[in-house]
């Protein structure tokens, strides 16, 4: 049996290394790890509500998980650092803020709150799961992360604003030269199986990036280079690419460039778009064939899923304009596809989906769409 440690008054952790099965840090209790400690987990900490950590050192999390119900402060030089084989949390029941956040475990990360990276985020090994309502988010004093197909976030990122001005910018695959004033940057980066977008019959890469200028009015121009890696092509051709860019509404997708390029000689992709002058928009890239069509906007539809979470069987509740077959593709949170289907559907339709009964528990993304829509939906299976 794990050994449990809990607090139950003020205690410092002040040598170079203290090795302990699991903390507990009760109700009125503070923990503090001091600067140059290191304190490693077998298991996990345990932080209650009324409870709280103040560290300037390391907490390195060998084998267990971090959970925060009351305050977690990481200081200065700090660093939560995961270094598992097993899958790894997360969990804290408010925004949590740390300076320097590492991942070393080839099973990856899941937060379950919004994690505000200070300092830096080093993706040593494994995929840090940002899903779309627990956002990392990168503060102005934060570094950016080099990503790998095998070390990288999946969900979404955000650099919160930062006051560009005339300077340079790269965050995430986007990389802005210096060039006319930009004013205050912010730039989320949607990656993964939810950041699909759907334009006209066709899909996009699974990468996309919303970059908001408070200076658009102005119509700042810089060269931007985006790039991804091939873990996020979607099975989409390399070979003959394109730019797409949201209309004002979000709701339509316009061709930036009407010739296709070849990019499939790189790791990661390689795209610019130069002198680009249209920002507060979103981003992204498909082989889908744009002559003659400026911009793609989708038929109404609405897509629900029940029950949600599921058992054996989950029901697709489907109403569209058109009497058209419908597509239904689910992914597991890497974007592997699991299970993949055309179906008959009238302009309002019920699907049983009786496979997924076979699939693992935890989240997938299910994706229903034919050539006038398509809709995108978290489920998780529950047994």
């Amino acid at each position: 049996m794990s050994k449990i440690i809990t607090l139950a008054f003020l205690g410092m952790i002040s040598s170079s290394v203290c090795t302990v099965a699991q903390i507990t840090v009760t109700p009125g209790t503070t923990l503090s790890v001091t600067g140059g400690t290191t304190m490693t987990m077998a298991h996990d900490v345990n932080i209650s509500s009324g409870g709280t950590l103040v560290t300037a050192g390391v907490v390195l999390m060998e084998g267990g998980n971090f959970s925060n119900n009351g305050s977690a402060v990481f200081n200065g030089t700090s660093a939560l650092v995961y270094n598992g084989t097993a899958p790894q949390q997360l969990n804290t029941a408010a925004p949590l803020s740390v300076a320097t956040l590492v991942l070393n475990n080839p099973s990856g990360l899941t937060p379950d709150n919004s994690i505000t990276i200070n300092n830096q985020l080093v993706l040593n090994n494994g995929i840090l799961y940002a899903d779309t309502s627990t956002p990392i988010h990168f503060a102005n004093s934060a570094s950016y992360p080099a990503e790998t197909n095998q070390s990288r976030i999946v969900g979404r990122a955000i650099l919160d604003p930062l006051a560009v001005g005339t300077n340079a910018l790269n965050f995430l695959g986007c990389n802005m030269v210096a060039g006319t004033d930009m004013g205050t940057v912010s730039i989320e980066r949607n990656s993964g199986p939810q950041s699909l977008v759907f334009i006209g019959g066709d899909v996009s890469i699974a990468q996309n990036w919303v970059i908001t200028s408070s200076n658009n009015a102005a119509g700042p121009s810089r060269n931007v280079t985006f790039s991804w890696l091939s873990a996020v092509d979607n099975n989409r051709g390399m070979t003959a690419i394109f730019p797409y860019g949201s209309d004002s509404t979000g709701n339509g997708y316009t061709a930036l460039n009407t010739t296709s390029r070849d990019v499939s000689s790189t790791d990661p992709r390689v795209y610019q778009l130069p002198n680009l002058n249209s920002y507060n928009r979103l981003f992204t890239f498909s082989d889908h064939n744009p002559v003659g069509i400026k911009t793609v906007t989708a038929v109404a539809a609405k897509v629900s899923a029940f029950p949600n979470p599921f058992g054996s069987v989950l029901s697709l509740s489907i109403t569209k304009d058109d009497d058209e077959p419908v597509q239904v593709r689910v992914m597991d949170m890497t974007g592997q596809t699991v299970l993949s289907n055309t179906y008959k559907a009238g302009r309002s339709t019920i699907i049983g989906l009786t496979e997924v009964g076979n699939l693992a528990v935890g989240s997938y993304l299910v994706q229903v769409y034919n050539d006038h829509f398509g809709k995108s939906l978290k489920i998780v299976k529950a047994n």
